[in-house]
């Protein structure tokens, strides 16, 4: 999913808390909620148009027993690759979801003369998050600390 496009099958919505910020997905499906999850934190980060598809990473995680702690590995799991790495990301692909989890990001290096960040999101956190299916498919809810 190219992150600076827009999409339709998924409701995104950002919310103000105080000292964080947090975000509201409903998606057809746990795939596409994970996606735009992670679309989601990509662009609480960075202006996601300004970033090239040069590099791609892997995310493998798992066993999970839980969908919430699925979706706070999996978003905490971008973040530390995104501070690690130095890197920006542009899209998220989730290729494989079940007790397991696997992914790739694409973006490229940080480059402060290209890129302005946003918002430095520290990680998502355990606060009011929620990951259920419901009646159109998936919600997630998740809190993240900046």
């Amino acid at each position: 999913m190219d992150c600076s496009k827009k999409h339709k099958g998924f409701t995104l919505r950002f919310l103000e808390h105080t000292a964080d910020v947090g975000i509201e997905v409903i998606a057809p499906d746990k795939k596409s909620a994970l996606e735009a999850a992670g679309c989601a934190l990509l662009n609480l980060i960075i202006d996601t148009s300004s970033v090239e598809n040069k590099e791609k990473f892997e995310i493998n995680l798992g066993p999970f027993t839980d969908d919430g702690d699925m979706l706070f590995e999996f978003l905490n799991e971008i973040i530390y690759l995104a501070d690690a790495k130095s890197v920006v990301f542009r899209s998220v692909s989730v290729v494989e979801v079940s007790e397991i989890i696997k992914a790739y990001l694409e973006g490229e290096q940080f480059n402060p003369s290209k890129h302005i960040i946003k918002e430095q999101v520290k990680a998502a956190t355990y606060h009011q998050l929620v990951f259920e299916k419901i009646d159109k498919g998936w919600f997630a809810r998740v809190i993240f600390d900046v």
